[in-house]
């Protein structure tokens, strides 16, 4: 089941109680949030690293109205950092994943690794 949640820079929180919905029954939940490039990209500086507008409160509510038992997968769309702090420090949230800006195959890419048919992957740069 799939809910849209929220668009990438916006304050409307309409479509909320329908991801909330639909976590309630889900025993996996993957929340995928981030920016886009137009909120970062040459030349054109963020002021903040935190979320856009209201997807840290989706992450918030999701969380909330899932099922205890459920596994929650944060996975994180961006070229910059964003601050993760509130990911980190929530018990419930089981797995977070950076994915930078995948391309056309990064769908493909996210779900082999979730499943377990892609053990590991090589970043473009060095950490």
């Amino acid at each position: 089941m799939y809910s849209k949640g929220c668009d990438v820079n916006s304050e409307d929180t309409s479509l909320f109680n329908e991801s909330c919905a639909i976590s309630k029954n889900a025993s996996t939940i993957i929340l995928v949030v981030g920016l886009n490039q137009s909120i970062e990209q040459e030349g054109q500086d963020r002021v903040t690293i935190s979320f856009p507008g209201v997807q840290q409160l989706l992450i918030d509510k999701v969380v909330t109205c899932a099922d205890p038992t459920a596994s929650i997968i944060v996975v994180i769309m961006s070229g910059g950092p964003v601050d993760l702090s509130a990911l980190k420090s929530n018990d419930r949230i089981g797995a977070i994943f950076w994915v930078g800006y995948p391309g056309q195959a990064g769908g493909t890419a996210l779900t082999n690794l979730l499943f377990g048919k892609s053990p590991s992957g090589k970043l473009p740069h060095t950490v």
